[in-house]
């Protein structure tokens, strides 16, 4: 399955983040990160710094129906206020 949106928070125990939708999504050692952002740890502190980040990539739902991600493309939005 494919996912995008704007991610609102990220749940660094349980391994997880969530889009404005309310989609939650589980990362895992597969996880394949692409784009700005490298991991889970860093699209915290983006999100925490007040950054607006957009994920979008595929997921499947396993035994457990969590939403495991397989691909993640984390961009920040530029803001040209700076």
């Amino acid at each position: 399955y494919d996912f995008e949106g704007y991610v609102e928070s990220v749940n660094l125990t349980e391994q997880t983040f969530t889009l404005a939708s309310g989609m939650a999504l589980h990362v895992n050692s597969e996880t394949k990160f692409d784009d700005d952002l490298k991991s889970l740890d860093e699209l915290e502190r983006a999100i925490s710094e007040g950054y607006t980040v957009e994920a979008d990539g595929e997921y499947y739902v396993d035994s457990s129906e969590r939403n495991v991600v397989t691909e993640l493309d984390l961009e920040i939005e530029n803001d040209d206020d700076d």
